[in-house]
C-alpha cells in the first residue's frame, strides 16, 4: 500500500470515528421545574359551599329581595363563624333563620352570626335558613348570577356564584309593621305554624 492510499484510509476511518462520536453522546437534555409546569393550586377557605342558587325575580315588587340557598361546610377542625355577607347586585344582605313565633313560622336575621362546629354543613334551603338578598335595585332574571361573598370572624373571605332559577315555593313580603333591613319576613297571608316561611 502506497502512502497516498494509506493516507486516505486513516481520514476515512477518523471521519468515521467522529460521526460515530456524535450519535453515541447526545447533548444533556432541557428540563422545566416541576414548579413552573405545576398548574397554581389556591388553597381552600375554610368553608365550602355547593348546590348554590337564588330565587329569580322577574319583576320587582313593594320591598324587592331573595333567597341564596345551597349547602355551607366547616372544611377545618375548628369551630367557623360567619358575620357577615354582600352580594354583587345590593346593598343589603343578610343570614336569616326560621322561627315560629305565635303559632306563625316567620323569618329573623341571625344576630351574631352562623357558627358552624368543625366538619359540620348547614343547608340553606326554602322555608329554612338562607342568605337574604334585599332592597334590589333591578329585576334578577333566570340564569343570571349573583356573587356572594362570606367573611368569618377572623378576617378571611370567601365568594361563590349562585345562579337564579324560578322557584314557586312562595312569594315573600313582609307583615305589618315589619321593615326592610329589620330582620324579620315571612310568606304573605298570615302562615299556620305547620307552614315553613319560604323566601
Amino acid at each position: 500500500m502506497n502512502r497516498t492510499t494509506l493516507t486516505s484510509v486513516l481520514a476515512a476511518l477518523l471521519v468515521t470515528a467522529t460521526g460515530c462520536s456524535g450519535a453515541t453522546d447526545p447533548a444533556p437534555a432541557t428540563t422545566t421545574p416541576a414548579s413552573t409546569t405545576a398548574s397554581a393550586t389556591t388553597p381552600s377557605g375554610p368553608v365550602a359551599v355547593t348546590d348554590a342558587w337564588v330565587k329569580a325575580v322577574p319583576q320587582l315588587g313593594e320591598h324587592p329581595m331573595t333567597g341564596v340557598f345551597g349547602t355551607i361546610q366547616n372544611t377545618t377542625g375548628a369551630p367557623v363563624t360567619i358575620t357577615s355577607v354582600t352580594n354583587s347586585v345590593s346593598q343589603t344582605t343578610e343570614i336569616h333563620e326560621t322561627v315560629t313565633t305565635g303559632g306563625r313560622a316567620t323569618m329573623q336575621r341571625i344576630d351574631g352570626g352562623l357558627t358552624l362546629d368543625p366538619g359540620a354543613a348547614r343547608e340553606l334551603r326554602p322555608g329554612g335558613d338562607h342568605i337574604m338578598v334585599m332592597d334590589l335595585t333591578s329585576p334578577l332574571p333566570p340564569g343570571h348570577s349573583v356573587t356572594i361573598t362570606l367573611t368569618t370572624s377572623d378576617g378571611q373571605t370567601m365568594s361563590f356564584e349562585a345562579v337564579a332559577k324560578t322557584f314557586s315555593g312562595g312569594d315573600e313580603t313582609y307583615h305589618s309593621g315589619d321593615a326592610p333591613g329589620g330582620g324579620t319576613h315571612g310568606p304573605s297571608g298570615e302562615a299556620p305554624a305547620t307552614a315553613p316561611a319560604t323566601p
